[in-house]
């Protein structure tokens, strides 16, 4: 198994003084309107068994039969082996969860306690993923429609979209930091982080679901004269045998094209599957705060209207500490505005 995962964190923490007792962040919750998630995954997914035609006496009785080329007679399975390959790409979902830290600056050390990231995946209707078999079977025949297969299944066979249903990484610490002082307000950053990423793809044959440890080697800045606020990239490969476990798959249904009449031969796999193999690239870009955000209510008349709009578009665009900065990313920005958009009062007058 081969999983990239590389990921790109903008974390923002709250306002701290610098002292001789390690600072400590308990809870940060990310912020999906400011963080992303894009990325693709390819899985292939080792397969065995047989295919057999879609005819039923009772059921499907004009169904596709198959048979090998020496039978005259019946629906006869045929042996089959191959992958099951999936591939998909998303972009700009939205991560949820949240992130415990604590640093101390007097000993330029920083302790990565807990990641909790839902990557932004469920939830959503889906993300779809292309699906197909790429196999290697004995050759037969097919009836409804009539055709040779004198070399077997040909290769990439598409089946139905598969959908992708969750991914989340998870750790656990604690997972020690170094700092370097760069300057009084600028701090490098070298940890290595080890958390679990797990994943679950709904596919035709069923879902494949997924946990992989991964190490996540990063490097970084904090930056204390805005928020404070950390950014932290993550570069990995992982390897993974397939491994030996088995599970079974059953009435996994495809089509094969005849290149008679441009008709579609119904076939069902049943067999079994091995512990798939992954490829993985990942890009995730998160904002973090603690606690309550700043009020939207930006002239405290008790209503999110217009007068308050009008005051962040004053400040669009200017940096640093500022009663506009909603977000806390160190500009009036996008951020901002979509923050008072949503806390816009309901009930204002015509």
């Amino acid at each position: 198994m081969l999983l990239e995962f590389r990921l790109h964190l903008a974390l923002m923490f709250p306002v701290v003084a610098v002292s001789g007792a390690p600072v400590c962040a308990e809870e940060f919750l990310l912020l999906p309107g400011s963080s992303f998630f894009r990325g693709e995954l390819g899985v292939d997914v080792p397969i065995e068994g047989v295919f057999i035609g879609d005819f039923d006496p009772q059921a499907n009785p004009f169904g596709t039969e198959t048979r090998p080329t020496s039978a005259t007679r019946g629906n006869i399975p045929i042996p089959t082996f191959g992958s099951l390959l999936l591939s998909g790409s998303w972009d700009d979902l939205r991560p949820t969860g949240s992130i415990d830290a604590d640093w101390d600056l007097p000993t330029a050390s920083m302790v990565i306690n807990t990641f909790d990231i839902e990557l932004g995946v469920s939830g959503l209707a889906s993300v779809p993923f292309e699906q197909s078999i790429d196999g290697v079977s004995s050759p037969f025949v097919t009836v409804r429609p009539e055709w040779r297969f004198p070399d077997g299944i040909p290769e990439s066979v598409l089946l139905d979209d598969a959908d992708l249903l969750q991914m989340r990484f998870q750790s656990e610490g604690p997972n020690p930091a170094d700092l370097l002082r760069i300057t009084e307000d600028i701090w490098v950053i070298f940890a290595n982080v080890e958390g679990m990423l797990h994943f679950k793809i709904q596919t035709a044959g069923g879902v494949v679901e997924r946990t992989a440890l991964v190490a996540l080697p990063t490097n970084g800045v904090l930056y204390l004269d805005q928020g404070p606020r950390l950014e932290l990239g993550f570069f990995s490969s992982v390897g993974e045998g397939a491994g030996t476990v088995f599970s079974p798959i059953s009435t996994l249904p495809f089509f094969v094209e005849t290149s008679e009449a441009e008709e579609d031969a119904a076939l069902v796999f049943s067999g079994t599957s091995r512990p798939p193999e992954f490829e993985l690239f990942v890009d995730l870009g998160i904002a973090s705060v603690m606690g309550p955000l700043p009020d939207p209510d930006l002239d405290g008349n008790g209503r999110v209207d217009a007068i308050d709009l009008g005051i962040l578009l004053l400040e669009w665009g200017n940096t640093g500490r500022n009663v506009a900065d909603l977000d806390r990313n160190g500009i009036i920005g996008s951020g901002d505005l979509a923050r008072l958009l949503v806390a816009w009062s309901s009930d204002q007058d015509d």
